[in-house]
């Protein structure tokens, strides 16, 4: 029997607490002997608002800013610093670029030694009965970083959980894996960082199918080969039937969407950064061709995490769907369209057909290979398609089987739910700090 322990979970956006809030509640349902703890790194919580009221009125866990209440001078020059760098970055495509870049490394550089300081003195670490759980990639983040060193120091296990899932199966997945930026910048911009040894979680908790994928690409970069026995792949709980009822009926109960006329077709766009190989120009093109369909209620979402950035808002001709949950965009669609995102796999839970316009960026996804969405090559045959459409023919573009299979796979890897659950649940208690053995 696992002896009883502290399970601390970081989150710092929407996307990590969406995706490990399914987690977080079935252990507090079926693993009451241990405690949990929800801490936030922004301060701001209004991003996962939802969330973090279900966890605090229905789950009885706290969900607290990490530095709350924390007056000591190390901690206000830590959050001075790290706001100038939050500055720094939003302003780095100006023309004093150069200086800025510089500056901000040099920042990195002290906001790193500070927040290891604070980070230590603020969790004070020594039962080495507690679990860290923060979301993977974080480790690379100065926050993070601070937390992977505290744990390997104390020898308590640090666990990366998933934010999400990577559709592509191409690694060069982004338009920086490709870009030639030119000696001089890219001396610059490496002399501008704040260079730090890559430090490992003792273990990964993730969807299938992306160790060969998202962990060999640019989207995870310098992650060793050798570390891949680290990674557990497991599933995806966040779009598992039985958690998106809890979901609908508990963290956005009594929510709701409507837009448009209801005898017309209701699409859905959800969008992805632009640094994912995105055609910007067929993208505008698109969204300007669709905006001008008689027939269509047409709505855009744009990414949870990076909302419009590196898009001109004026180019989206659509009702901005920004602060509604993609679920009940999902639950509203007729039609959605996906080039770069997993809000797919809830499309395809809630048995809303997937267009994939497969001309607006470069990648290649598996939901072309498992042939679970309508993949079109141009405009002309996005908006012939949707010209055909209406409510009650595009049950015509779904392939039961294909999806059926898609989902016993990849959101439930090939489990029931509750052996999926458990799995993760057993996985976070029986997790091991450092070289561990643990064969995937």
């Amino acid at each position: 029997m696992v002896a009883s322990k502290r399970i601390i979970f970081f989150v710092k956006s929407f996307n990590d607490f969406d995706n490990i809030l399914p987690v977080i509640y079935f252990l507090s349902k079926n693993y009451s002997d241990h405690s949990i703890k929800v801490f936030s790194l922004v301060e701001d919580m209004s991003d996962f608002k939802y969330q973090a009221d279900y966890c605090m009125n229905s789950l009885n866990i706290s969900v607290d800013y990490l530095f709350y209440g924390d007056k000591s001078v190390i901690n206000f020059m830590l959050d001075f610093l790290m706001k100038v760098s939050r500055k720094l970055s939003i302003n780095k495509n100006k023309t004093y670029f150069i200086p800025l870049l510089l500056l901000n490394g040099r920042l990195k550089y002290i906001i790193q030694l500070l927040s290891n300081i604070v980070i230590n003195r603020l969790l004070f670490l020594t039962d080495r009965e507690s679990i860290i759980m923060i979301d993977f990639g974080n480790e690379l983040s100065i926050l993070g970083h601070s937390l992977v060193r505290l744990a390997n120091s104390k020898k308590i296990p640090i666990i990366g959980y998933l934010h999400g899932y990577s559709i592509y199966l191409n690694k060069d997945t982004l338009t920086l894996d490709k870009s030639n930026i030119g000696y001089v910048k890219k001396t610059i911009i490496r002399f501008s960082k704040h260079n730090k040894k890559r430090l490992y979680c003792d273990c990964y908790l993730v969807g299938p199918s992306q160790k060969e994928t998202f962990f060999k690409s640019g989207q995870m970069p310098n992650f060793s080969e050798k570390k891949f026995n680290r990674v557990n792949e497991i599933g995806i709980p966040r779009y598992a039937v039985e958690w998106i009822d809890i979901y609908r009926k508990n963290v956005i109960k009594d929510s709701d969407f409507y837009y448009g006329d209801r005898n017309k077709l209701n699409v859905c766009m959800f969008l992805s950064h632009p640094k994912y190989n995105v055609d910007l120009k067929s993208l505008y093109n698109l969204i300007h061709k669709i905006s001008l369909i008689e027939n269509v209620n047409f709505v855009i979402k744009p990414h949870t995490r990076n909302n419009f950035n590196g898009l001109n808002k004026e180019k989206m001709i659509a009702y901005d769907a920004s602060n509604i949950s993609s679920v009940l965009l999902s639950q509203w669609s007729d039609v959605g369209i996906v080039y770069g995102s997993s809000i797919a796999i809830q499309l395809l839970i809630d048995h809303v057909p997937v267009i994939l316009p497969s001309f607006v960026d470069k990648n290649y996804t598996i939901l072309q290979h498992m042939n679970v969405c309508t993949d079109l090559r141009n405009v002309q045959e996005t908006i012939s398609l949707l010209n055909r459409l209406d409510k009650n023919n595009v049950d015509t573009l779904i392939d039961s089987k294909c999806v059926d299979r898609f989902i016993r796979k990849i959101v439930y890897g090939e489990k029931k739910y509750d052996k999926l659950m458990n799995n993760f649940c057993e996985s976070i208690l029986e997790c091991k700090s450092a070289n561990h053995n643990w064969v995937c």
